[in-house]
């Protein structure tokens, strides 16, 4: 798939993705609601490289191991496509062990305790930080005093997706774009729109002042243009609960936006 990105933009988020492929997987199953093994493998696959497709044209890093998975998931897949009868006799030739999506099934259920588990421990300690404070970044609480939660790099894909197959849905000569926009122009407009502002929904970012849709070079250089505010830590992505609306936290002061944002339109412009 070509990437979005402009090429001789200089301003290039490379941003490391802080969640493995497995941490993938489980949000594909926690999206549909269903246990692990209700979920036909070629479902699973379909979606997983769907992802991917996605992390490549936003130009983000895709590690070799998310590249691993791919080709496990495709090859389970193409067994599926394998009649059972004919599938039997080639593993009693080759002598193969147990069934390798057997095998796929239990590792990935193995992983979705550990991460309830760790899940379980860090709403814990966001209650608690709530509760008495121990410096760093304030937690956030919701208008009834529950805590949010931080989100994950698939979280943000997830709504970024939703967002992006709604532009696609909308009628073709919506959008027309004169330039392409920067990575730069974004984070300088979003603090602008920051500003003064505790926080704003994750959606209303990508929506133009006329209340119309960013066209598709804005959307990805406004997704962008968050990830890197992110990585400055200078932005909290959080929601009340697992795949509801995101919200955007500023965690600076408005001065303090205001330089971050302004070098990095200098920089872009003498890089």
């Amino acid at each position: 798939m070509n990437s979005s990105i402009p090429q001789d933009q200089r301003w290039q988020v490379k941003l490391d993705i802080f969640e493995g492929p497995l941490d993938l997987l489980l949000h594909l199953v926690r999206k549909e609601e269903m246990d692990i093994r209700d979920i036909p493998i070629a479902t699973i696959a379909d979606e997983y490289l769907k992802y991917l497709d996605l992390l490549k044209d936003l130009d983000l890093n895709v590690a070799g191991e998310f590249l691993l998975m791919a080709a496990s998931l495709v090859y389970l897949k193409s067994r599926v496509l394998i009649p059972r009868e004919l599938l039997q006799h080639v593993e009693d030739v080759t002598g193969d062990g147990e069934d390798p999506e057997e095998l796929f099934y239990r590792e990935l259920e193995e992983y979705q305790r550990f991460r309830e588990a760790a899940q379980r421990l860090a709403e814990k300690r966001l209650h608690q930080d709530s509760l008495w404070p121990r410096g760093g970044p304030p937690t956030e609480v919701d208008e009834d005093g529950e805590p949010y939660l931080e989100v994950t790099l698939f979280d943000l894909v997830e709504a970024f997706r939703e967002i992006s197959e709604r532009l696609e849905a909308e009628p073709a000569g919506m959008h027309i774009e004169r330039k392409r926009t920067s990575i730069g122009e974004m984070i300088r407009r979003l603090a602008g729109r920051l500003r003064g502002a505790r926080s704003l929904d994750f959606h209303e970012i990508f929506v133009d002042q006329g209340g119309k849709m960013m066209g598709r070079s804005m959307l990805v250089a406004t997704f962008l243009a968050i990830l890197e505010l992110m990585r400055l830590q200078v932005i909290r992505v959080l929601q009340r609960k697992r795949f509801e609306t995101l919200r955007v936290f500023k965690t600076v002061s408005d001065e303090e936006l205001e330089r971050i944002s302004n070098e990095g339109i200098r920089e872009e412009s003498t890089g």
